[in-house]
């Protein structure tokens, strides 16, 4: 990759990582110093699924490239406008626009089903999806206090929120747990700061992770951790070349 600043190359992911987080930190302050405090929102965020060619066969590459973009963003604690669905979209022919192929999903990944009555599985919402593993993935939705981290790491299936609270809240912190990740409550293992606690909801494609504070006030932080089943490092191929 290439620094923007600098306009020399950036070799090894950590580096390039390392920039990436920082480059978007810096549209976040220009947001909070210059404007008030502005929330910032990135829009059209995605990757190109023909980075490495049309050959569809393993998705690899753009599960590690979608999964890279959304830990940057996470890392900066950044709302963002997940970039796009198109739904005629083809290997052949892309998003049909400007030989763009950025489409979440492709009609060409769609398993095909016969006969007249085609059963439905947990897996549904999913047909089509491309790398879907990457952006179906946990996060705290509401949150009873000040967050300060707010993000999950997919090598490792584990995701972490940090809060901090000034009162107590008889509301609880809310985090989406898609069954795409966490097929069953038995695959995730919840673990709260100590005297908090916790219940899970269950819905037809998804948890819901419910978590009471114990404690509040300006110095405590309460933390959320729930682990999972994580991916091995030959399904996160990183070839370098697709952040050239």
């Amino acid at each position: 990759s290439v620094n923007t600043r600098s306009h020399y190359p950036v070799f090894g992911y950590n580096n390039i990582f390392k920039m990436h987080t920082r480059e978007l930190a810096d549209i976040k302050r220009l947001g909070t110093d210059n404007m008030h405090g502005a929330p910032t929102l990135i829009g059209e965020c995605g990757i190109p699924y023909d980075m490495v060619g049309t050959n569809f066969s393993s998705f690899g590459p753009q599960l590690a490239a979608m999964n890279h973009t959304l830990k940057c963003l996470e890392e900066n604690m950044l709302s963002f406008t997940l970039w796009c669905y198109t739904p005629d979209n083809t290997n052949r022919e892309g998003d049909w626009w400007n030989g763009e192929d950025l489409s979440l999903f492709c009609n060409d990944q769609k398993k095909k089903r016969n006969g007249p009555n085609k059963e439905k599985d947990v897996d549904d919402i999913y047909d089509g999806l491309r790398a879907s593993r990457a952006f179906a993935r946990p996060y705290a939705r509401c949150i009873a206090g000040k967050p300060t981290e707010n993000k999950f790491d997919l090598q490792k299936g584990l995701f972490r929120c940090v809060y901090r609270t000034a009162q107590k809240y008889d509301v609880p912190t809310e985090i989406f747990v898609p069954k795409l990740w966490c097929p069953s409550k038995s695959d995730m293992n919840i673990r709260m700061s100590k005297g908090g606690r916790w219940e899970v909801e269950e819905g037809a494609q998804w948890f819901v992770v419910k978590c009471w504070n114990a404690d509040s006030g300006d110095a405590v932080e309460n933390k959320v951790e729930i682990g999972g089943p994580g991916m091995k490092m030959q399904q996160l191929k990183m070839p370098f070349d697709i952040f050239g």
